[in-house]
């Protein structure tokens, strides 16, 4: 049964976050925000900077934040349809403000306001005594006090905006992708704009500022898309710099030793910030509303390229709002890259909208690195240590130097907790710190601060009855070595000292010798040699999200991967020093940049290439890569592989998939589209089944290519225990003998099909189509399969969420198309299934149900597919564990979340676990849906006046379209026309202008109608017909009485000098009269004269027809001794000729003669005649006819026997004599014992009688 409860729980807003990996947060890629709104607002007193003393009583400036939001916000919610929110106007900001300043002199408070900011920040900039400051934040109304802080304009640099030869900016990821060979044919993105749709852009960066030319900011609705700057609890915004730095980075930072440059550093930057701090989690997320807002803005200024480093991995929807908008954005032939998202390495852990089906989707992998090892002896212990180096400053790991092999000091500060540098003195020296307790960071950044010269730190944990003191145990189980790797690596940044990794059995030993003797000095010397190893990169991340997409066909992403692990790129200084203004960045939205900057460069090299071709060529010619043990990489972790741009653009050629699929557009209609891919997925297939894919070589170059074609299957990849592979059958069909011939600038079709046998064991399977060309690099395009009677278990507990339509069709309060929802639970002990639905701001809305077996949650439902009908706009707000008042959706795009719930609790709303899925779907009036058909059928709606001459006819022809219904619904002069169109009577005289009203409406709702005017002139004195009677058959003119002209055509052959036209017409009389005969060589005007004496010219033209003849009257070989004449039989249409014995047909010369205008083939051209060959003769009206001719070659005219007259043999030698004399020419010879059988040939008689034959 289904039971309606009231759902009283934490809503769960569904953000859109960062998917970046760094050293200082790990986001899963979905940020969740609680709300509950029965909770009411607590007073507290503002903030105050730590950087504000207070103690002094000098007067100081501050910046002083209000709690009401500045207008822009509030008008980006009200814009986004956040009912909650409180709107802020300029007036009621102006009245907040001017309320603190009342507050405060009465207060006493001696303060002098110098700015205030309503706009993007609403607040006061104020002189006041610091002493005084506690008690302004103490005043209602005031959210924080912020220190004035001083920026620096930045000088103007001499350098070149793109300056290649800066001596360093990191290379290892572009040269790894091929970036090299592209800059050196000229490639640099020049001309091409690029969207970095994220957090903003620090654009006064030195290596950003001249690639800038604009953008927006769709999180607050302004027109500068600026980095947030670090204020308050918000610590500023960062990951759009990032992002574009790898895209356009232009190297021309002089303040600093390094620099960044970009792949395509000549392309032009706009940045969309869609992304901001979000301050109930503290994180950077933004709204669904927001990223296609900043698309929708990306699009209309025309980008070459956007680039998308965001999604939400728990929204495994590919029809989400923003995978159909990044969708349409394509089909308007944008490029869109999109990070794949960082929730690996899970199968199923990418979400959306790195499903969009006609983006480009990214994983990460990581790039070629250094690691070092030093070699240490303390003096404590007297051992030597090999110390992995796990971190050091950018540009300086020439750690001999660093070390020298004198000893350097150490100290041991336990856990390296803020306490634990009391009274120690680590400057220039080394930490010695235990793990346990703090993040490495935390340990590494607090060693830094006091001066630490580097940091050992070694494996273990604090106690757990002491957590605040190292465990120094011999020995801890699994803490015993090497830490090996600190979730991030921390090598070549700004940031950090030299960190080195002990052993923690090691270290525990050396720090228990140091406690147990606390007055020896503790040193270290290093030897000079630090071993150095080799990483060669294109291992993919953990963290790279895996495919399939749960799109219902386990489609192929990501497409391909790119660097994303340690990645160097600008950093935001918000205007002040940028001498150290970089990061190093590990995700798939450090991977998405690169991708992006590839495409703009093959897009520079190939204007017109369309975002499927530039996403085959990437794909096509991506190197398949491999994990540490040799074993490659499955699809659905790499994709086509790591892309290689050089071999992308050295192809001529491109190897697309051809997929019709169904997309929504961006007003949830569904639309058939043809997809052009670098992978295809056969879903899943039954054994024994056939399934074919359509795949085609597109040739973009101006010379033919040929390649070989050929099928590989993967019998080892990473995450699946593949079965045998010779169990699925695999077979490229439409080629010649497995070579494709492509004609320059054409495509050339062909298809793949696969069978697994019947005893094939179910589970999944891939491979590649292979095409080589010697000197072209090969192409090749993923596929997989998945063999089974079902999809298969995603692992999410809860799939295959569908509906049966995309939207809800309502009439005022009434549903006309509900919509049913189906899904498979695939999680056990689930007694509770939760539907909600959220706005287009991934606000909670309401319920529209929740589902259990019985009244009290006490059974589960089985596993299997479920089926809710009748989903309609009508939806629960829970309250206090009753059902409010049903609730009405209004028209928008809504988020439909269900939620399976295993060991549910109603009371308090928790379960053991909820497994969650998503779909989008829309509220449309029938309005809504009618009155765009109906206004474009107005549109579209041209009059076409077919009578205005015949009574008892309709005047007009009215159109038809599906949907729509066309009445003539009103006349402006009945006494003409009707109200229904049809004409009743002509003026006596003169003319007479009728409108009438065509009433162009929906079937579906004929209330929305639109009405047109169609203006119908009548005449007294029209030619209303016009025959020549003597003619047979008869000929009648068409009279257009528009244009007052009458047409005829006559038969071929009519002597048009003397004919004798009938006329009717209204009028009292016409000149020339009608029987007078008439030359109608040139056209003839007639006059139609009305009674009232008005006249009205009628122009006749006739046309002759052209001749229809077309027989063939003569075939001849003349070239034959003697000439053959072919027999035409011209009913049968077929010509027989009969040419001599021994004729050869394959070269015969025709001579034809015929009625038409031409044949084909021509008369003289030879042609081969062993078999019928078909003439066409078209006459001069363009009509043909077909004739076929058949040669047949006559018998050969045999002589008479011979008689042998006599046969005498001797010697070797047989004289035959036969009569008569020549008669045997042309017979063979044969010797045989054997009367009646040929035996052996001895030769052909050509010889006279009486000349003896020797054999």
């Amino acid at each position: 049964m289904l039971r309606k409860l009231l759902n009283r729980s934490a809503v769960l807003a569904l953000v859109l976050s960062l998917i970046v990996s760094t050293s200082f947060i790990f986001q899963n890629g979905l940020a969740l925000a609680s709300t509950n709104d029965s909770i009411g607002k607590v007073p507290s007193i503002a903030t105050i900077s730590s950087e504000i003393d207070t103690s002094s009583s000098e007067p100081v400036n501050v910046i002083v934040q209000m709690e009401s939001e500045p207008v822009a916000v509030s008008k980006n919610a009200a814009k986004m349809g956040r009912r909650s929110f409180k709107v802020s106007t300029e007036a009621s900001i102006k009245k907040e403000q001017s309320d603190v300043l009342l507050k405060a002199s009465k207060q006493g408070l001696r303060l002098r306001k110098n700015y205030e900011y309503n706009t993007v920040f609403n607040g006061m900039e104020v002189t006041l005594p610091a002493d005084q400051i506690p008690k302004l934040a103490e005043l209602p109304g005031v959210k924080a006090i912020h220190e004035n802080r001083t920026f620096y304009a930045i000088s103007d640099s001499n350098s070149s905006a793109t300056d290649a030869d800066h001596p360093y900016y990191e290379t290892q990821p572009l040269w790894q992708i091929g970036v090299d060979y592209a800059w050196s044919q000229g490639l640099t993105g020049k001309g091409l704009k690029v969207g970095v749709i994220d957090t903003g852009v620090d654009y006064l960066h030195p290596d950003l500022a001249n690639a800038y030319k604009g953008g927006y900011n769709s999180f607050l609705q302004t027109e500068d898309p600026y980095e947030e700057k670090p204020l308050g609890s918000n610590p500023g915004t960062s990951h759009g710099t990032h992002v574009a730095g790898t895209i356009v980075g232009t190297a021309a930072n002089t303040t600093s030793k390094f620099a960044q440059k970009g792949i395509a550093y000549e392309a032009g930057l706009y940045a969309y910030k869609v992304l901001g701090y979000n301050a109930s989690t503290g994180g950077t997320s933004g709204t669904t509303a927001q990223v296609i807002d900043g698309i929708e803005h990306a699009v209309k200024d025309g980008m070459d390229v956007i680039n998308l480093s965001l999604g939400s991995d728990d929204v495994k929807d590919s029809d989400s709002p923003d995978s159909i908008a990044l969708n349409n954005a394509v089909l308007h032939g944008t490029v869109v890259v999109i990070a794949n998202g960082n929730a690996g390495p899970s199968y199923y852990s990418m979400g959306a909208p790195a499903s969009s089906s006609l983006s480009i989707s990214v994983g990460a992998v990581s790039s070629p690195s250094s690691n070092y090892t030093a070699t240490a002896t303390s003096t404590i212990t007297g051992q030597t240590y090999q110390l992995p180096i796990r971190g050091w400053t950018l540009g300086n790991d020439d750690f001999a130097s660093l070390f020298g092999t004198d000893p350097v000091d150490a100290v041991y500060v336990r856990l390296g907790l803020e306490s634990d540098y009391n009274n120690v003195d680590v400057t220039g020296k080394i930490a010695i710190v235990s793990r346990g307790y703090q993040t490495f960071l935390e340990k590494f950044a607090s060693a830094k601060k006091h001066g630490a010269k580097a940091v050992i730190i070694f494996n273990g944990n604090n106690k757990i009855n002491a957590p605040f003191t190292p465990d120094l145990s011999t020995s801890i189980a699994g803490k015993d070595d090497y830490i090996g790797g600190f979730g991030t690596e921390f090598y070549g940044a700004f940031d950090y000292i030299p960190i080195m990794d002990m052993k923690g059995k090691e270290g525990r030993e050396l720090a228990s010798a140091l406690l147990a003797n606390p007055s020896a000095k503790l040193t270290f010397t290093f030897d000079s040699d630090y071993q150095e190893k080799i990483n060669p990169g294109d291992r993919v991340a953990d963290f790279s999200s895996r495919g399939p997409s749960s799109d219902g066909n386990l489609s192929i992403k990501p497409d391909f991967v790119a660097p994303g692990v340690n990645v160097l790129s600008t950093f935001p200084a918000y205007g002040r020093d940028y001498s150290a203004a970089y990061a190093r960045l590990d995700g798939t939205s450090m991977a998405t940049p690169h991708i992006t900057g590839l495409a703009l460069l093959l897009k520079q090299a190939h204007p017109e290439w369309t975002p499927f071709d530039i996403r085959a060529a990437l794909g096509n010619t991506a190197d398949q890569i491999s994990d540490e043990t040799g074993t490659l990489y499955d699809v659905y972790s790499q994709g086509a592989g790591r892309v290689n741009v050089k071999n992308a653009l050295l192809t001529p050629a491109l190897l697309q998939s051809v997929e019709e699929i169904t997309i929504l557009d961006k007003d949830m209609n569904p639309q058939a589209v043809t997809n052009y891919g670098d992978n295809t997925s056969f879903g899943t297939i039954r054994n024994g089944e056939t399934k074919t894919k359509q795949l085609q070589l597109k040739n973009t170059s101006d010379n033919p290519v040929q390649y070989q074609a050929s099928v590989r299957m993967h019998p080892s990849v990473t995450g699946n225990n593949t079965s045998d592979i010779s169990k699925i059958g695999v077979e490229l069909g439409e080629t010649d003998a497995g070579t494709i011939n492509v004609n320059a600038n054409s495509a050339k079709g062909f298809s793949l099909s696969v069978t697994p046998t019947v005893d094939t064991a179910k589970g999944v399977y891939e491979g590649d189509v292979v095409l080589t060309s010697n000197g072209l690099p090969s192409l090749h395009l993923p596929f997989s399969i998945h063999v089974g009677d079902e999809l298969p278990d995603n692992g999410l507990g809860l799939q295959e969420l569908t509906l049966s339509n995309p939207s809800i069709i309502v009439d005022g309060e009434d549903t006309t198309r509900p919509i049913d929802i189906s899904f498979k639970l695939t999680a056990s002990n689930v007694n509770a299934i939760l539907l909600k639905i959220y706005d287009i701001n991934n606000e909670y809305i309401g319920m529209l149900d929740v589902l259990s077996v019985d009244s009290t949650f006490s059974g589960n439902f089985g596993t299997g597919t479920r089926i809710y009908e009748g989903m309609t706009q009508k939806y629960y707000q829970d309250y206090e564990y009753y059902w409010r008042t049903i609730q009405s959706l209004p028209e928008g795009q809504y988020t439909l979340k269900v939620t399976a719930a295993s060991a549910y609790n109603p009371a308090n709303n928790t379960a053991e676990k909820f497994f969650s899925a998503y779909k989008t779907f829309s509220v449309k009036s029938l309005d809504s849906i009618e009155q765009p058909k109906v206004l474009d059928a107005k549109n579209r709606f041209v009059p076409n006046i077919t009578n205005t001459t015949h009574t008892g006819v309709p005047v007009l022809t009215l159109p038809t379209t599906a949907g729509i219904t066309y009445e003539i619904t009103e006349s402006s002069n009945t006494n003409y026309i009707g109200n229904n169109g049809i004409l009743l009577s002509l003026p006596s005289s003169g003319t007479a202008n009728v409108t009438l009203t065509v009433t162009i409406a929906s079937a579906s709702k004929p209330s929305l109608q639109l009405k047109a005017l169609v203006n119908v002139v009548l005449a007294a004195k029209a030619i209303t017909g016009f025959t020549f009677g003597d003619l047979s058959p008869v000929v009648t003119g068409t009279v257009d009485e528009i244009a007052k002209t009458v047409a005829l055509t006559v038969p071929y052959g009519t002597d048009v000098t003397t004919l004798v036209p009938t006329i009717t017409h209204t009028g009292a009389s016409v000149s020339p009269s009608s029987g007078a005969a008439k030359d109608f060589t040139n056209p003839v005007t007639y006059t139609v004269t009305a009674a009232d004496n008005s006249t009205q010219q009628y122009v006749v033209t006739v046309t002759v027809a052209a001749n229809p003849a077309k027989a063939i009257t003569g075939f001849a070989f003349n070239g034959l001794t003697p000439a053959v004449t072919g027999a035409v039989n011209e009913s049968a249409k077929t010509i027989a000729l009969t040419v001599p014995y021994g004729t050869n047909v394959t070269a015969l010369v025709p001579t034809i003669t015929h009625t038409g205008a031409s044949v084909s083939p021509s008369s003289g051209a030879a042609k081969d005649f062993t078999n019928p060959v078909t003439y066409t003769v078209m006459a001069a009206d363009n009509s043909t006819q077909q004739y076929s001719v058949r040669v047949t070659i006559a018998a050969m005219n045999a002589p008479s026997a011979p008689v042998i007259q006599s046969a005498i043999g001797g010697d070797g030698q047989v004289t035959i004599e036969w009569n008569p004399v020549t008669a045997a020419a042309g017979y063979n010879i044969y010797m045989s014992t054997t009367p009646g059988a040929y035996g052996t040939a001895l030769g052909s008689v050509s010889r006279c009688y009486g000349e003896p034959y020797h054999k």
